[in-house]
């Protein structure tokens, strides 16, 4: 599990907070509230982002495609926070006039695992969230959170399990048996074609989304194509910044999307 220093994290608070979350409503078609959540086995708090919307809308997952905004958080305020983990239920695949994007409908719980500084203390969160709502218009939208995470005061165990429990599938689960990579230095960074092969043929219209598990890198990627077993797709890196970087095949993350099947594969072998 890799744990992310949040930014702008503050040592104290202007004023104390409920100990429940504050839920907020957001362009009147959805609203946004925290989940306190329960401490893991190895000293974790583990809690969740919730998400509600109106029928016909939805909100984008990590790597959006298309159009789509992938959520922003900041966690400016918050109190005994080393670290954040981000543990993403399956999304689907939509497709709306020819454009791809990748997301939720009616309900996003995200289980978010947090790492306090003194493990001895609760967790205050205070920060925000930028993310997109989007129905037959896209909104982006932006709310503020609030909560405690007491330590001896579980809550909320049976909705954040559910959301741990229709994560991605491992590659066993989803029919993989191998999955590599080719990699080409470009002059702005990597041009890679990855190959996923399947014991069964896969369903129509399945997609692979490559990531690389580095805020300072950006992917784009290209369209999945079927062969026989095998699903095939291209994808371009680039820096935001004016320095070079080496790629590590570890950081690299494939998601299969093949049919009701969701399978995440972290690192890609050449």
């Amino acid at each position: 599990m890799q744990f992310v220093t949040p930014f702008l994290v503050a040592t104290t608070l202007g004023a104390a907070l409920p100990a429940v979350a504050q839920q907020y409503d957001v362009q009147g078609v959805a609203s946004v509230d925290i989940l306190p959540g329960y401490r893991t086995a190895r000293g974790t708090h583990m809690a969740a982002l919730r998400i509600r919307l109106k029928d016909g809308w939805k909100t984008y997952w990590r790597a959006p495609g298309g159009n789509g905004i992938p959520p922003q958080f900041r966690w400016g305020g918050s109190k005994n926070l080393k670290g954040v983990a981000f543990h993403w239920p399956a999304p689907k695949v939509f497709v709306k006039d020819g454009i791809q994007t990748i997301g939720f409908k009616h309900e996003l719980v995200l289980p978010i695992e947090f790492m306090a500084a003194n493990d001895g203390k609760g967790i205050t969160l205070s920060g925000e969230i930028d993310f997109g709502i989007c129905s037959d218009v896209c909104i982006p939208a932006s709310a503020s959170f609030r909560a405690e995470l007491p330590r001896d005061k579980p809550q909320n165990r049976k909705p954040i399990r559910a959301a741990l429990a229709a994560g991605p599938g491992s590659a066993r689960q989803g029919g993989v048996t191998t999955a590599r990579c080719d990699i080409r230095p470009t002059k702005e960074g990597f041009a890679i074609s990855s190959v996923v092969e399947l014991k069964r043929p896969p369903a129509a219209a399945s997609v692979t989304v490559i990531e690389y598990t580095n805020d300072d890198v950006w992917v784009d990627v290209g369209a999945t194509s079927a062969n026989g077993r095998t699903l095939e797709t291209v994808a371009e890196l680039y820096s935001f910044g004016d320095t070079p970087f080496a790629l590590d095949r570890s950081r690299l993350r494939l998601t299969v999307f093949n049919g009701d099947k969701v399978t995440e594969i972290k690192g890609c072998a050449g």
